[in-house]
């Protein structure tokens, strides 16, 4: 992993009111890299399933157009997908109780696109 990915998920992960986040591959579920709370690599891994069912029911969904993010809110969390670049996942952690500063996140997600590239 190339050190300035790692280093945008670090402050990503460092952000207030998040637990974590990873990179993940989009076809197979894989993390490439992860930061943050213990729980993040199996958490992130079984979230790619998400985005998956989302493809594969495209002849439902696809009326509204094409995913650009899932929320899924569980009572002591949220998991945020969202796409980052050709391939790949980002996977972000938060706690449900605490505010995040989702425009910060989103500037630090659209940045770390280009980075992550060619992964």
């Amino acid at each position: 992993m190339r050190p300035e990915v790692r280093e945008s998920l670090r402050a990503i992960a460092a952000q207030p009111g998040i637990r974590g986040c990873a990179l993940v591959d989009l076809a197979t579920g894989m993390v490439l890299h992860g930061e943050g709370a213990p729980e993040l690599v199996p958490i992130a891994e079984a979230s790619s399933d998400y985005w998956r069912l989302c493809a594969r029911q495209e002849g439902v969904f696809g009326v509204l157009g094409a995913p650009r993010a899932q929320v899924v809110i569980h009572a002591l969390g949220r998991v945020t997908i969202v796409r980052c670049g050709d391939g790949l996942l980002l996977v972000t952690l938060s706690r449900e109780a605490e505010a995040v500063d989702w425009n910060r996140w989103k500037r630090a997600a659209q940045e770390l696109a280009p980075l992550a590239a060619g992964l």
